[in-house]
């Protein structure tokens, strides 16, 4: 099985199939939505109660789009924005990956474990 960085990335590279990246930055940008996802779940797991949201979030009883995994991968993100020389229209695509990788990631989960 494939390990949970692995997934992410993989996720995250298929869902930014149809975003116009500058390839002297993809690598960097698809990694940097990489890590924040992975910090976001990592953060959201040391909280208090932060498992139970990702099983929420895993499990489909809460949309990606509003799961707070999401919003923080997405501060996350933003932080991180700013040094890839991105435009204001390729930033927001760029940020856009996000809940869709989080969906797409969530799905995967849920299918290999069976439910």
């Amino acid at each position: 099985m494939a390990s949970i960085a692995e997934l992410i990335a993989k996720q995250v590279a298929s869902a930014a199939g149809n975003i116009e990246i500058p390839a002297s930055v993809k690598n960097q940008v698809l990694n940097g939505v990489s890590e924040s996802i992975l910090g976001s779940l990592t953060q959201t797991a040391a909280q208090a109660g932060g498992i139970d949201v990702i099983k929420a979030l895993v499990t489909g009883k809460q949309a990606a789009a509003s799961s707070p995994v999401t919003v923080l991968a997405g501060k996350l993100l933003a932080g991180k924005l700013g040094g890839f020389g991105l435009n204001a229209t390729q930033s927001s695509s760029v940020a856009g990956l996000v809940p869709v990788a989080m969906g797409m990631l969530s799905k995967v989960i849920k299918d290999q474990d069976g439910d």
